[in-house]
């Protein structure tokens, strides 16, 4: 026990632990959100890049002048043009932009400041994931830097549009956070919070389905269930939240695409080189770009760290695998909607999600 509790011996014994591990979380939480502050905060000055940016940000601020209640018709009508309405439905997303321009107008700095909000938020949330899934003190609180720092994610920060990937890793993490504590401890409140955050993840980006899938595999891998436990049937009913979203997503879109299923698998099996190419970035994150081909990215910075990965599970002792498993599924899912574009154009922002996938895979490691 840490904390000193000769001082105060009529502190029950956990009531002082449960105290003092409060207090490092906060403490934790207070470091991540100084350092992301000090990294990012020179952010604020920047322009507009002209890549979405200034036509998402022109249209937010003149709907929501023109008509207030555009912040709610975003969610049954893609209003805002820039944001692509026949190919995506993220209304969470562009709500965002619409509270952006509602408090600071065309002031660009509260448009950023909002993004480094969310990026903290975001690594406070990974911190507090590790920590459910029993990693140390010490290694979660390592990993939380990481993601807060690491240079990959720093288009999600200085490129306004970005915030689409911040936004889905926030509400994706807490949605399997209330889903762990549903797993644990069965009741209404876990299983609310776990339906909401879900379709708040679902409204920011689509990736957030394979939140259902991580769900699976976590009583499966990590918890040793079999098919159901106590309580699942009414995680597969509120899991109908993603029909709901579905339908909604079909009647706001205009002239939605359809892409045959055929398509889809020939566009991810021919990029799947970009999986590898990924990895090298997070492992070895040089020469990197901001608008990055396939052709132009090095693949061998990522068998490099493949390899290291496999000689670290076969010669460690104390692996646990199954979280290697679960962080690398938690990777693939998030990565496999990345690929269904044109051959020989990379993703060119690494979705904060997919960092996220390596935190939970890496501390298993060792």
């Amino acid at each position: 026990m840490r904390c000193v509790r000769w001082r105060r011996p009529w502190i029950p014994e956990i009531l002082c632990n449960k105290v003092y591990h409060e207090r490092r979380y906060i403490l934790t939480c207070l470091f991540l959100f100084v350092l992301g502050s000090v990294l990012y905060f020179h952010v604020h000055d920047f322009g507009l890049t002209y890549l979405d940016d200034a036509a998402i940000i022109a249209e937010s601020a003149n709907k929501f002048a023109a008509d207030g209640s555009s912040l709610f018709l975003v969610f049954t009508r893609n209003i805002i043009a820039g944001l692509q309405p026949y190919a995506y439905y993220r209304p969470l997303y562009a709500a965002s932009f619409m509270l952006n321009s509602a408090f600071c107008g065309r002031d660009l700095a509260g448009y950023y400041f909002t993004n480094i909000a969310l990026h903290i938020a975001a690594s406070c949330l990974i911190f507090t994931l590790l920590l459910r899934l029993g990693y140390r003190h010490a290694s979660a609180f390592m990993l939380a830097v990481l993601h807060t720092v690491h240079p990959m994610l720093t288009q999600a920060v200085a490129w306004l549009p970005g915030r689409s990937d911040t936004l889905l890793t926030i509400f994706a993490i807490s949605s399997f956070l209330a889903f762990i504590k549903f797993s644990e401890k069965p009741g209404l409140s876990n299983y609310s919070l776990h339906i909401l955050f879900l379709f708040l993840a679902l409204l920011s980006k689509e990736s957030a389905l394979g939140i259902i899938v991580l769900c699976f595999l976590y009583s499966r891998l990590i918890l040793r269930r079999g098919l159901f436990f106590s309580g699942e049937s009414w995680l597969l009913a509120g899991w109908l939240a993603a029909v709901w979203w579905f339908f909604l997503r079909q009647g706001a879109m205009v002239n939605p695409m359809h892409m045959p299923v055929p398509d889809m698998l020939r566009f991810i099996t021919a990029n799947s080189i970009v999986v590898i190419q990924y990895i090298g970035r997070i492992f070895f994150p040089f020469n990197l770009s901001v608008w990055p081909t396939i052709q132009d990215s090095r693949s061998a910075y990522g068998a490099a760290a493949i390899l290291i990965i496999a000689v670290l599970l076969a010669f460690s002792k104390n692996a646990r695998r199954d979280y290697v498993v679960f962080g690398a599924s938690w990777f693939i899912l998030f990565i496999i909607p990345t690929l269904i574009r044109q051959y020989g154009r990379a993703p060119e922002n690494l979705p904060s999600s997919l960092i996220t996938g390596f935190t939970c895979r890496l501390p298993g490691l060792p």
